[in-house]
């Protein structure tokens, strides 16, 4: 226990200062080539990710496909290839890896998806039908897990959630949610909250860190630098193989 708990003290640390690439705020809007103003929460890597230029037929016909309401000429002007984004992963002992997609449309419109090869092709095992703002795998193969952030918004107000994807003895899962990034920029005081995900270790000392901090502007034009008020927490979960779910241990 001891051992977790300077494990847990050294990832806050990191979380809490931005001392990793891997979990610094800011940096998420790179993930989708785009400049976002809400993109800043917690999952900011590319690893594994594969040019646009090579996206496949399939996966480009498949995403076409989510939107059979339209007319095909209207999807095909809807949906360029370079704006679908995919990874390869290996979140379980296959001949083929399965591959994560995304496509967001606009702050109201996209998909997560994820495949898996089977009887010759690539079928969606696993989809949420909501704009999709970046994507984080963790562990190594042939057991990773995959974290994506997803939400909504509006005028004045933005909302977005981690979502922590593994392969189960029920499929592919979701084990964990948790806030990512939730702006209220409508009436005074306008609040900021910007989360953080970590996950470290293996099986049994497989830790899921998560960390939130709250920021209050009691002003318009406020600096986002400068909040008038700050509001931090640390949740430590640990994963648990035999329920297949993260329990919190420490907060």
């Amino acid at each position: 226990m001891k051992n977790i708990v300077f494990v847990f003290l050294i990832l806050v640390f990191q979380l809490l200062t931005g001392c990793t690439d891997r979990n610094r705020a800011g940096n998420l809007e790179d993930e989708n080539n785009t400049h976002r103003p809400v993109l800043n929460s917690g999952v900011n890597q590319k690893e594994g990710q594969i040019s646009a230029e090579v996206v496949p037929d399939w996966l480009y016909e498949s995403f076409l496909e989510k939107f059979d309401n339209l007319e095909l000429a209207e999807r095909l002007e809807l949906i360029k290839r370079d704006d679908i984004r995919f990874s390869q992963v290996k979140m379980r002992d296959s001949d083929k890896p399965q591959i994560a997609a995304y496509l967001t449309l606009s702050h109201l419109e996209g998909y997560f998806v994820l495949f898996e090869f089977s009887d010759g092709k690539y079928r969606e095992v696993y989809s949420q039908h909501q704009p999709v703002y970046g994507l984080q795998v963790y562990g190594g193969w042939p057991s990773q897990m995959l974290a994506f952030i997803s939400g909504q918004g509006g005028t004045g107000y933005q909302e977005n959630y981690f979502h922590l994807i593994a392969y189960t003895k029920d499929g592919y899962q979701e084990l964990w949610s948790g806030l990512a990034e939730k702006e209220e920029f409508g009436q005074l005081p306008h609040y900021r909250t910007i989360g953080g995900l970590n996950v470290t270790g293996v099986n049994e000392d497989q830790l899921l860190i998560y960390s939130q901090i709250k920021h209050q502007y009691n002003q318009e034009e406020k600096d986002i630098q400068t909040p008038d008020k700050e509001e931090k927490i640390v949740e430590l979960y640990r994963y648990d193989p035999q329920s297949e779910t993260f329990s919190l241990i420490l907060k």
